[in-house]
């Protein structure tokens, strides 16, 4: 069940990296389309990480980190970049689309070796870094068009921003351990079950605010 709720989210976030990455390359300034890549992929490493799915975990950490390089301005957001998390992207879905496969029985499609995806990273993120020298037009706060939703936005620090979106991606991964914990199920309770279904309902719109 669990797996089965990790195919059907991770295919949303697919979408919503797939999306950013065409977005940054529009725009390298764009902030929110960097963030929302970054959460996508987060949320992927956490939930892969709780499942044991160990080369999807270890892929999406390292595209993590690398975007975390790319958020802190230590990187700027280019061709090279995008292209490798693109290429990352399409490895995941395949992944995934492994995963759902084994759960209905039917054998894996070839998927290519992630040390490959992982190197085509790598040169991305030393290439990245060789440009960023004297570069700053594609960092953060580079005056490129943003999103006009923003100006009429609070100020928040963007580190509180970020960490409530990690905390909403740790609670994800705590409720879905409670509502599908064995010693729960054996409890035969109305209302217990109607009490964890209130709570996966109010954790899914919280997870998708904090997304949004």
């Amino acid at each position: 069940e669990m797996l089965r709720e990790f195919v059907g989210e991770a295919a949303e976030h697919l979408a919503t990296i797939e999306t950013a990455a065409l977005e940054l390359e529009r725009n390298p300034g764009d902030q929110e389309a960097l963030r929302s890549l970054f959460r996508s992929f987060h949320t992927i490493k956490g939930v892969a990480g709780f499942l044991d799915l160990g080369e999807i975990r270890d892929l999406t950490h390292r595209v993590e980190s690398t975007l975390d390089l790319a958020r802190n301005g230590k990187i700027p957001v280019g061709e090279p970049l995008i292209e490798a998390v693109l290429v990352a992207g399409d490895w995941l879905r395949q992944a995934v689309e492994n995963v759902d496969a084994g759960l209905r029985g039917k054998p894996p499609a070839p998927l290519a070796n992630p040390a490959q995806v992982l190197a085509k990273l790598q040169a991305a993120t030393e290439a990245s870094a060789a440009q960023s020298a004297g570069d700053t037009s594609t960092g953060p706060g580079s005056g490129g068009p943003g999103r006009s939703s923003l100006q009429s936005a609070v100020k928040v620090d963007t580190a509180k921003l970020d960490y409530l979106v990690d905390m909403v991606g740790e609670l994800v991964i705590a409720e879905s351990m409670v509502v599908n914990s064995q010693e729960l199920r054996g409890i035969d309770s109305v209302d217990l079950q109607r009490k964890l279904a209130l709570v996966t309902q109010v954790t899914t719109e919280v997870q998708r605010t904090a997304m949004g």
